[in-house]
């Protein structure tokens, strides 16, 4: 656990297929004169997805999209506790330009990467990030944002509202979904699921599906088949998020980490947080938790 004094930091080990197999990207920084992952500090409350892009962004010019989690680093700078997370990335745009922080970036394959690293502990990285060479795809399982409670809702349950603090949480989920480049939103026929998606599927232009299944009736009344429904969005090939509700959280969850039940979280998720489920040919190979 970190504490107060901890430095808290993220980045990514952006990788690509070249000519001779996978490679990762580097970079130099002329202050220190050393080679690394693109990483920095986060600013105060940010949330360490956000700050694992924009440091590789300001670093690189390079717009990514996250991929699995990788070990995080914990080491001592300046008498201070310094913890590290990095995920594995690829990019989606963007060029690199030199500034002073960084004056050089290099693609090398995974042995070149290994040898050219300054420092020791970050080879741990590379052979992290080659344990699973083929690319995952995120399955995000999240819980809908605080509604009005029930008691001050006159109205049918299908259809109570966020409150103000449930507003302001689907905000701050954008820049949270985007970091794993969401493509396909997916809510209970709900008015406070499709509300925790609806600014996400504003700001990126999508279009929300409406699925009684991972509505709490729903699921109940299909009994099997919602399962196998489920199971199917773990072929999915692009980025897929499903809002449902906290009686179907750990239900959910476990249909989809059937072939891996060690992987399933045991514990349900505050309003807002959601778990991300790195899913490769068909089987969940990583899950990591983002409680609100």
């Amino acid at each position: 656990m970190s504490n107060a004094s901890t430095v808290l930091a993220a980045g990514a080990l952006v990788r690509r297929e070249g000519p001779s197999g996978p490679e990762v990207l580097l970079v130099h920084r002329p202050k220190y004169d050393d080679w690394s992952f693109p990483k920095g500090k986060a600013d105060p409350g940010e949330h360490l997805l956000h700050t694992a892009r924009r440091e590789v962004c300001e670093e690189t010019g390079l717009d990514i999209v996250l991929g699995r989690p990788l070990p995080a680093q914990r080491y001592v700078v300046s008498g201070r506790d310094k913890a590290v997370s990095y995920w594995a990335a690829r990019a989606v745009g963007g060029e690199f330009v030199p500034t002073a922080e960084v004056d050089r970036c290099e693609w090398l394959t995974l042995d070149a990467a290994r040898q050219r690293l300054t420092r020791h502990r970050d080879a741990a990285l590379i052979d992290a990030l080659d344990a699973v060479r083929a690319q995952t795809v995120p399955l995000v399982v999240l819980r809908h944002a605080k509604p009005v409670p029930r008691d001050e809702w006159a109205g049918a349950d299908e259809v109570r509202p966020l409150d103000a603090r449930g507003r302001a949480t689907a905000q701050a989920l954008v820049p949270l979904l985007a970091a794993y480049g969401i493509e396909r939103l997916i809510a209970s026929d709900t008015a406070r699921t499709m509300g925790t998606l609806q600014p996400y599927a504003d700001a990126m232009s999508l279009t929300m599906e409406a699925q009684p299944l991972v509505s709490e009736s729903g699921f109940a009344n299909a009994g099997s088949a919602a399962v196998v429904e489920l199971q199917r969005l773990l072929h999915a090939s692009a980025g897929t998020v499903v809002c449902t509700h906290k009686a179907l959280l750990l239900p959910v969850v476990r249909a989809l980490c059937a072939l891996c039940p060690s992987l399933a979280p045991a514990h349900a998720l505050s309003a807002g947080g959601f778990w991300v489920l790195h899913v490769t040919a068909g089987t969940v190979v990583a899950v990591e938790t983002h409680d609100a």
